[in-house]
């Protein structure tokens, strides 16, 4: 059963930081004993959370949002790394590997914001008008709008954790069948891999920012965002190339909205780097969408290539090689992450790089994945499938493109 959120909103309409510890807290026991029971617990505590961090949810019942709600909302979130510290390196809980990462991901979320909101005065009325594009203006206005700003930079988030804890159910119960008629253990295996190499990095990431201030203060709110729309997309892709429709995640609205967004606008930022990139993007595009005679292959191709081109185009040799160190370079040329560290040194340095360099192998392997035979999609790819897809590659390239101002 769901719990409610009006549950857990104090007579100070407050949150209820103590209730909240205490649920988490029993989550974590509960999974060395159950590790369905223990994560749904937690899981179910990070859909509660979500509701509390979204004013217009109406859940206060107060004329003005108290100046301490956001303190004691994103204190609730962080408690949400309680099932990761305590269970990190348990074998019991393999099957929710990926789940419990981006718990512990929305927990550094939480804390981060927390501690900012700790050191910024914020106004105690709404502010019309606001710079909402901005997640640095999360920071600097009325405590409303602030908490708004806030929760669509945590909402990818806990929509991420909803996603990966129903497709590792999905394959835990599908494994341990006798009748699996899906890809195959092995292919489950590899696509259940595949996601958890992007949230451990993502896990790794924010371990290591969230007691940036000077990063959480003033980066953009698609910048904060995007790397949890990368595991909620790269959950969903996996889904799609190896579940039936009813047994994948359900689709959240906020999230598919960014995914839409993206592609949208994806095309004209390839654009204003160079032109010939367009035409790369079609290709995969088309390949993914006609489904002609090894369609895999061709767009495998094209997407590899793209973002070798992209990657080569934002971080240019003649750019990085003037103060490269040795590390840095392989033949004389800079490396992958070289380059990742260059395009994001102003956009949450080294920590996101090592993550966006995480998420590009991710991505290619899952090309690579289905092109080698371990899961070759014989069919012409589903809606779905094109979608997601095609979202692994747009939000990742695109990720990059903000980092250096396209």
């Amino acid at each position: 059963m769901a719990l409610d959120p009006k549950d857990f909103v104090l007579p100070s309409h407050l949150v209820d930081l103590q209730r909240f510890s205490s649920v988490v807290s029993s989550a974590a026991l509960q999974v060395s004993a159950s590790p369905y029971v223990g994560v749904s617990m937690a899981v179910e505590a990070s859909a509660a959370v979500r509701n509390l961090l979204n004013p217009s949810a109406a859940l206060l019942g107060a004329t003005v949002t108290p100046a301490g709600y956001p303190l004691t909302a994103y204190s609730s979130l962080a408690t949400l790394g309680k099932p990761y510290d305590a269970l990190r390196g348990i074998s019991v809980t393999h099957p929710y590997s990926v789940t419990i990462d981006s718990l512990a991901v929305a927990g550094s979320v939480g804390r981060g914001v927390h501690d900012l909101y700790a050191n910024t005065a914020l106004g105690s009325s709404l502010v019309q008008g606001s710079a909402l594009s901005r997640a640095g203006a999360a920071f600097h206005v009325g405590v409303s709008d602030s908490l708004r700003i806030a929760s669509n930079v945590t909402a990818p988030y806990l929509a991420s954790s909803a996603a990966v804890f129903s497709l590792e159910t999905t394959y835990a119960r599908l494994l341990g069948s006798t009748g699996l008629t899906i890809a195959g253990a092995a292919s489950v295996n590899a696509l259940q891999t595949n996601v958890l190499s992007v949230s451990g990095a993502l896990r790794d990431a924010w371990s290591a920012i969230r007691s940036d201030s000077a990063y959480l203060s003033s980066a953009s709110l698609v910048g904060l965002r995007s790397p949890a729309v990368e595991l909620y997309t790269a959950t969903h892709a996996a889904a799609a190339i190896s579940l039936p429709r009813d047994d994948r995640p359900e689709r959240d609205n906020e999230v598919e909205e960014i995914l839409d967004e993206s592609v949208d606008v994806f095309e004209s930022r390839l654009a204003a780097v160079n032109q010939g990139l367009v035409n790369t993007y079609r290709g995969g595009t088309e390949a993914l969408e006609n489904g002609r005679t090894d369609w895999q292959r061709h767009a495998m191709v094209s997407f590899r290539e793209l973002s070798t081109h992209v990657l080569h185009k934002l971080a240019p040799d003649e750019e990085i090689i003037p103060s490269a160190k040795p590390a840095d370079l392989h033949d004389g040329r800079p490396t992958r992450r070289a380059r990742l560290n260059f395009i994001f040194s102003e956009a949450g340095g080294a920590a996101i790089a090592k993550f966006y360099e995480a998420d590009m192998k991710a991505a290619l392997a899952l090309f690579d994945l289905l092109n080698d035979g371990t899961h070759r999609l014989e069919q012409n790819a589903t809606v779905d499938q094109v979608h997601y897809l095609r979202g692994r590659i747009v939000g990742l390239l695109s990720s990059m493109l903000e980092a250096r101002g396209f």
